[in-house]
């Protein structure tokens, strides 16, 4: 693929700010009730330098990227060399229109992402807790058609999901928590809207994106997705960021691929793939597995996360705080000095 600009854009928060704790507070005091637990857990905005080390991770191996944005809620990160010409820190209130703030949820800062002003059109759009693990380029991220390539997981999901009885498929949603009930808003969104039935889940993935295709695709359903996902905390009714890559796919301008690979061979999904079609993968899956030529591109957990990347040697890999674990990067912590050891151009 000829070489494009391809921009980082990275989310980031201090959830130990004095200053942040005392704005989210407001809005929790403002409406009235706190929200669902999962949706203020301090856990959410825990930072433990994981943004220092994305940043190494990537000097070391996309030394090609164009320019990184950082989007913060008004902060900056004490170590950051602020000075250096390839970043730039973004508050998200200049891409935010007023009438949504303040927001403390990732879902609603998606809606927004493609007015960072500047963004070139190809971007990679990541979280502070995701770490690329080996030399990766451009083309492992975009086709040579130049649109994303997307790493979601296969979800076998019931047949309630896309159920014309609406009160089977509130039953199935109702049996899930916040978290998979947004997936679920999403899947069904696209079934709703454009007839096609997608059996995906997301990953803990950098994902490429296009600035025009999810300027359209937020356009097309503005009203929507600002009623149902432009919310201050994280809500049930949301749509998780799954249904961009879904929306691309049906318009015929990404591909989306498993986490692992047979041997070099990533495997597509498509829409209304047949229950046979996705046995069939999963047989594959469990074959490549146990002759160990199963091959994951994104390592994503909390427990033994360290052995499991020296093991498995993926692409990228995700260190994320839960609530079953809110010590896995503390835990990683010598790992990443020995992986990533050394300051990049973007510290102090």
């Amino acid at each position: 693929m000829q070489q494009k600009k391809i921009d980082l854009v990275y989310l980031w928060v201090d959830g130990s700010d004095p200053k942040w704790r005392a704005k989210k507070n407001a809005a929790l005091a403002a409406m009235g009730r706190p929200p669902m637990k999962d949706a203020v857990g301090d856990n959410r905005w825990m930072d433990n330098g994981e943004l220092k080390y994305s940043l190494r991770s990537a000097e070391k191996f996309v030394p090609w990227i164009n320019h990184i944005y950082i989007v913060t809620d008004g902060q900056v990160p004490k170590w950051l060399d602020a000075k250096n010409p390839r970043v730039t820190i973004i508050d998200q209130n200049e891409i935010i229109p007023k009438k949504y703030q303040p927001i403390f949820n990732s879902a609603a800062l998606d809606l927004f992402i493609h007015k960072i002003p500047g963004l070139s059109e190809h971007f990679i759009y990541a979280n502070d807790d995701k770490f690329f693990a080996k030399n990766l380029s451009p083309d492992y991220f975009f086709d040579a058609d130049r649109n994303p390539i997307v790493i979601l997981s296969l979800w076998k999901q019931n047949d309630a999901l896309f159920s014309q009885s609406a009160s089977e498929y509130k039953k199935f949603w109702n049996a899930h928590d916040m978290f998979n009930r947004m997936i679920i808003n999403a899947v069904r969104f696209i079934y709703e809207k454009f007839g096609k039935k997608y059996h995906v889940h997301m990953t803990h993935s950098l994902e490429p994106m296009r600035k025009s295709y999810r300027a359209e695709n937020v356009k097309q359903f503005e009203k929507y997705f600002m009623d149902t996902t432009a919310t201050t905390f994280r809500s049930d009714a949301n749509l998780q960021k799954i249904v961009f890559p879904m929306m691309d796919n049906a318009k015929g301008r990404n591909t989306i691929v498993l986490n692992w690979r047979a041997g070099s061979r990533r495997i597509i999904v498509t829409p209304d793939m047949s229950w046979m079609r996705i046995m069939y993968i999963k047989a594959i899956g469990g074959i490549a597995k146990i002759f160990g030529f199963r091959r994951h591109d994104i390592h994503g957990g909390v427990k033994n996360m360290a052995r499991d990347v020296r093991i498995t040697k993926p692409a990228m890999f995700n260190i994320n705080d839960n609530y079953a674990d809110f010590n896995a990067f503390k835990n990683a912590q010598k790992f990443m000095d020995e992986m990533f050891s050394g300051k990049s151009q973007f510290e102090k």
